[in-house]
Parts: structure tokens; C-alpha cells; sequence
């Protein structure tokens, strides 16, 4: 819903015209086709393995995600914003930001662990071979 409500001010506003109006577009069509792209690789997982491509789609989005609101951020500071403007998107891009770590780690591969747990006179049979 907020990049319909980007994308319709993007087209509506008299002020953006030409570059700027085609930049905001651009750079919401490239986060909606992440985001499609994405959608798929998950709903076809359910079919095959699909790891490898759902890592590398999460890491392009956080990446992107991540760049793309540091260099707004900055903006934020040196151009004339009203305070609750610039507050409810830095707000949004702390909360993308977050959101984009916790899925990568959430991507990142599981190492195996023991559900059993040796106790130390087992540790010790294993290293000289008797208790």
C-alpha cells in the first residue's frame, strides 16, 4: 500500500515533472519488482529448493534498502522538511533498515547443532577411550 500511495504522488504532483518524477517512479518500480521477485522465489520454494536465489533476492533488497534510505536520510537534513516529515521517515527508515538486517540473518545458512548434549565423562571416554 505505501508505494501505491508513492507511486500516486509521484504522478499527481504538479511540482515533479521530467527527471525527478521519473526518478520516484524508478526507484519504486525497483523496489515493488524486488519485492515481486522475491514473492515468487518464496511461493515456488514450496516446490523446490529455492536457498540460494531467496538469499541472494533478500541480500539485494536489504542492500538497496539500506542504500537507498541512507542517501534519503541525508537529504532530509539539507533540504527544508517540516519536522513531522522528516521524523515519520526516519522513523520508516530505521524500521526498514531493522527489517532488512533481521532478514538477511534470517537468510543466512543454519549451522547444525547437537540436540544431544555430551556430558564432560563422555567428552573424556571419546579422548582416551575408556572412562
Amino acid at each position: 500500500m505505501l508505494w501505491s500511495v508513492r507511486i500516486e504522488s509521484a504522478l499527481t504532483n504538479a511540482d515533479l515533472r521530467g527527471f525527478e518524477q521519473a526518478l520516484r517512479l524508478g526507484t519504486t518500480g525497483f523496489f515493488l519488482a524486488l519485492a515481486v521477485a522475491l514473492g515468487v522465489v518464496h511461493w515456488n520454494s514450496r516446490f523446490y529448493p529455492a536457498g540460494i536465489a531467496r538469499a541472494g533476492l533478500i541480500r539485494v533488497l536489504a542492500i538497496w534498502t539500506m542504500g537507498y534510505w541512507s542517501f534519503r536520510s541525508l537529504g532530509f537534513f539539507y533540504r527544508d522538511f517540516n519536522f513531522t516529515f522528516t521524523g515519520a521517515h526516519l522513523v520508516m527508515a530505521l524500521v526498514s533498515a531493522g527489517l532488512a538486517l533481521t532478514a538477511v540473518v534470517a537468510s543466512l545458512p543454519k549451522v547444525p547443532t547437537s540436540t544431544r548434549s555430551s556430558s564432560t565423562e563422555e567428552q573424556l571416554h571419546l579422548v582416551d577411550g575408556s572412562y
